[in-house]
């Protein structure tokens, strides 16, 4: 089993799959199954002794140890097998929607791209090709549809299997299927398949948007219940970790009380104690498969360390007591809780860890959403300027209305993301946002179009693209991961932030080319005499820019020089330190 899960591992490495969640299934399954392995191992070990032994006392010390490993053995296979049937329904399932919406918005943006040509015309009117174009758009819509709609049966169904064995999972799927239904899902691709057959295609990306939105809908979902778990589990593994210490302690105590009696002094009640200690241990292994019950590894550390004792006790009321036996298991007990105590420090680091992640996938699932919106309105806004006519005007204040739309979700956002308010950089590009947007809406107000407001919009759409890129996962290391202090968190350390230093620094990077495109811009105008007030304020806008971004940057070098303080350098060798000090003349 051990091999098969590694070959999967490998399997995913060699393709390259982006799924960190899958990755740490595999790393758990593949250690259970080596842990089954070893005490299997550890098993036999002992019943080989048990049979050469011919001390009744120390048969019995040897048939606990094998009993012991065996039921340890017996726990990492229901663990292994647990986990793998657990795990992969969410899984699959959260995996599922998520293909569900790329697509979909894939086929909107054919519809917007298609629709731009052929709005506006009759049936009649289109050529063969551009008919053709639309059939194959709703076919692929209407494919979706029923998709979508096995996809929500899949859900139920999941949903209802896994009621005993996993109900808050079995929770999650029924509240993703009952988002997306509420908010009817299939029903909107469906309508929207119909509207792209008759070039209804303004009314059909509508219909796809409400889909899109039904969607990540289930997959928010799928996160709330995964986030109220992790919250709970949280505050289980802190109580777990003060527990586990509490017994370390004690058993350290023990350890120190059985030394003395190897040494030859009078140490008393040595088996009670111990026994006293194993029923404590036994019961912090009850809460943990009580209140974790996903933590099938930190259980099986505990209970390791319980067998451990068990042993322990039954070594000291042999006659005599077999002291140094007793000493080994109590050792081995002790080696298993500290594991146990890792253990629980490494889950709850990943629940932290989680939260992290979910904070920085929906943020950039918002700054994704604001980009496409505000490229949206870029586009009609290119058309009106320099058109002073009545429709324009009205046009015009139509995207200044969506552009107000963008503004307020965005202030949303940075009011209700407490991550920002650690992260300056991402504060003032939200800063910079704000202004923008708030001065194309005015302009198109007051003025219509202008090629102001299309710097305006540039401008919102560049901040918002590097942000979007610095919250990509698994960003590849371009010479900034280093400058940022290796990114930190994850696997092997402390939990990575939601907005590491590292994505501070690619929306730096942003900011300067944004920064620099806009300064050759001005410049090339003014070389060709275009020296207009719109021109002026271009350019003290490009001055307030680069002199943020230096703030800014230089705000963030303090707090990466913070974070990761300059090693000492140690002092230059003397080569003559070593020679004998020669006497003064």
């Amino acid at each position: 089993m051990s091999q098969s899960v590694q070959r999967l591992a490998d399997r995913v490495a060699r393709n390259n799959l982006d799924n960190q969640p899958l990755k740490d299934l595999l790393t758990d399954a593949k250690e259970t199954a080596d842990r089954a392995q070893a005490e299997a191992g550890d098993a036999g070990d002992q019943t080989g002794r048990f049979a050469r032994e011919q001390d009744a006392a120390s048969a019995e010390v040897a048939r606990a140890g094998a009993r012991a490993s065996q039921e340890q053995a017996r726990e990492e296979l229901s663990a292994l097998v647990e986990m793998l049937n657990q795990d992969q329904g969410e899984w699959a399932v959260r995996r599922s929607v998520e293909q569900l919406l790329a697509e979909q918005r894939q086929v909107r943006a054919q519809t917007r791209a298609t629709g731009g040509q052929t709005q506006g015309r009759s049936a009649a009117e289109l050529s063969q090709s551009e008919r053709e174009d639309l059939e194959r758009i709703a076919r692929r819509q209407d494919e979706l549809a029923q998709r979508a709609s096995r996809a929500l049966d899949d859900l139920e169904e999941r949903a209802r299997a896994m009621q005993e064995a996993a109900p808050e999972q079995a929770r999650s799927l029924q509240q993703a299927a009952s988002k997306a239904r509420a908010a009817q899902l299939t029903q909107k691709q469906q309508q929207a398949a119909q509207q792209i057959q008759q070039n209804q295609t303004g009314q059909a990306q509508e219909n796809q948007q409400r889909a899109e939105e039904a969607l990540q809908e289930a997959l928010d979902a799928l996160d709330d219940v995964q986030q109220a778990r992790d919250e709970r589990l949280q505050r289980v593994l802190a109580d777990i970790a003060q527990s586990l210490d509490q017994l370390i302690a004690r058993q350290e105590r023990e350890l120190e009380k059985l030394g003395a009696a190897l040494a030859g002094e009078n140490a008393p009640g040595l088996d009670a104690s111990l026994a006293s200690l194993h029923q404590n241990t036994l019961g912090v292994l009850a809460l943990v498969r009580r209140e974790a019950e996903d933590a099938a590894k930190l259980a099986s550390l505990v209970d390791a360390a319980a067998g451990a004792q068990a042993a322990g006790v039954v070594a000291l009321r042999t006659q005599p007591p077999d002291l140094g036996e007793a000493d080994a298991m109590e050792r081995t007990s002790l080696a298993r809780l500290r594991e146990a105590r890792d253990e629980a420090q490494r889950l709850a680091d990943e629940a932290a860890q989680r939260d992290q992640d979910r904070v920085r996938r929906r943020l950039r699932q918002k700054y994704a959403e604001a980009m496409e919106q505000v490229a949206a309105a870029r586009e009609r806004t290119a058309p009106l300027v320099g058109d002073t006519d009545r429709r324009a005007r009205a046009s015009a204040r139509a995207v200044a209305g969506t552009l107000g739309q963008v503004r307020a979700a965005l202030a949303d956002v940075r009011a209700g993301t407490e991550e920002l308010a650690d992260a300056a950089v991402f504060d003032y590009a939200h800063t910079r946002i704000d202004r923008d947007l708030a001065r194309a809406a005015e302009v198109l107000n007051a003025d219509g179009a202008t090629p102001g407001v299309l710097r305006s919009e540039d401008g919102v759409i560049a901040t918002l693209r590097s942000l979007v890129e610095a919250l990509r996962d698994n960003k590849k290391d371009d010479g900034l991961q280093d400058a940022a202090g290796g990114g930190g968190g994850g696997s092997g350390g402390q939990p990575q932030p939601a907005i590491p230093p590292l994505a501070e620094l690619i929306v730096l990077r942003g900011l300067q080319e944004q920064a620099a495109l806009r300064t050759r811009s001005v410049g090339d105008d003014v070389e060709a005499g275009n020296t207009t007030e719109d021109l002026t304020r271009e350019l003290a806008d490009v001055a307030d820019l680069q002199k943020g971004v230096t703030e800014q940057g230089e705000s963030l070098l303090k707090k990466l020089q913070n974070q990761n303080p300059p090693r000492p350098v140690p002092a230059p060798q003397d080569d003559e330190a070593d020679k004998p000090e020669e006497a003064t003349p």
